[in-house]
């Protein structure tokens, strides 16, 4: 018996970056790509009524951002995994994106594969946060500070290892 693909709702409020992404993503096997959101409130309203596994949500966005739209989907369903997709490596942003429930990270500067990784990880009950923040925050740190009591799974497959 075939895995069932994760259902993933994507929401960004740029169109030029949302049908790309839902295009890549759609040619993934295992991943099916169930809702695509222009705005925060959309997104949580998308969710409620597609129950996906994961949502892709872009941290600035209108009607509700990313981190308040994180906050209500977990409110409405703790097992959704949510992944915030940001340029803004702020540790602060960041922060506050694992207090409001967030599973993973993404800098927008990410290829289609990190992406890829992060939805697989966050499906699975781990955490994922883009390579690129070890650059500028402590990921652990930003973790305790924000209260999460926990470590990121698999945090350290996330974070370029020299090979």
């Amino acid at each position: 018996m075939l895995a069932q693909p994760t259902r993933v709702l994507l929401a960004d409020d740029h169109p030029l970056i949302l049908e790309p992404l839902r295009q890549l993503l759609g040619r993934h096997e295992g991943i099916e790509v169930v809702g695509v959101c222009g705005d925060g409130l959309e997104a949580v309203k998308s969710a409620a009524r597609l129950r996906p596994d994961v949502v892709l949500l872009d941290v600035n966005m209108p009607l509700l951002n990313g981190i308040d739209a994180c906050r209500q989907i977990k409110k409405l369903d703790p097992h959704i995994r949510v992944i915030l997709v940001s340029g803004n490596d702020d540790p602060a942003r960041v922060r506050d994106a694992v207090q409001a429930g967030a599973a993973g990270y993404v800098m927008k500067t990410a290829e289609i594969d990190e992406l890829v990784l992060a939805i697989a990880a966050v499906r699975h009950g781990n955490s994922y946060f883009s390579a690129q923040l070890a650059d500028v925050i402590d990921i652990q740190q930003v973790i305790a500070d924000a209260g999460a009591g926990r470590a990121p799974a698999g945090l350290a497959k996330s974070l370029h290892q020299p090979s």
